[in-house]
């Protein structure tokens, strides 16, 4: 009688351990995909200054991040000035140099990019 109670504590055991990870790994594998698409900065702060994304528009400064879901993304700057990126989980990268990493976070539809004490805030289209 024990042998069977201790075996089908096992066996429970391992049912719920198999059903909260494939739960789990359902719901990252969304997260991933969260980001893909094409932002517009809305606003920028270095230090104590902050500036909102419409008046850098009025000085033809419209900073637009295109993320793809192949890792990698291009931050522009209106029509004259581009830069290939490369991301991971936690960080964005110059396609050339992986060691120059900025942090970056997504909340609703939201993704900022923060390093030291500058923090570039884009709106997904």
């Amino acid at each position: 009688m024990i042998f069977v109670k201790k075996f089908l504590g096992g066996l429970l055991l391992v049912v719920l351990v198999f059903g909260m990870t494939a739960c789990g790994s359902k719901k990252e594998d969304d997260k991933k995909t969260d980001i893909v698409g094409t932002y517009k900065m809305v606003e920028m702060t270095a230090g104590d200054e902050s500036i909102k994304g419409e008046d850098l528009e009025e000085y033809g400064l419209v900073y637009t991040l295109e993320v793809k879901k192949d890792k990698t993304a291009v931050l522009s700057i209106g029509d004259e000035d581009s830069e290939e990126l490369k991301y991971d989980d936690k960080y964005f990268f110059p396609a050339d140099d992986k060691d120059d990493k900025v942090a970056y976070t997504v909340k609703g539809n939201k993704l900022t990019l923060s390093d030291d004490d500058t923090k570039m805030v884009f709106e997904k289209k």
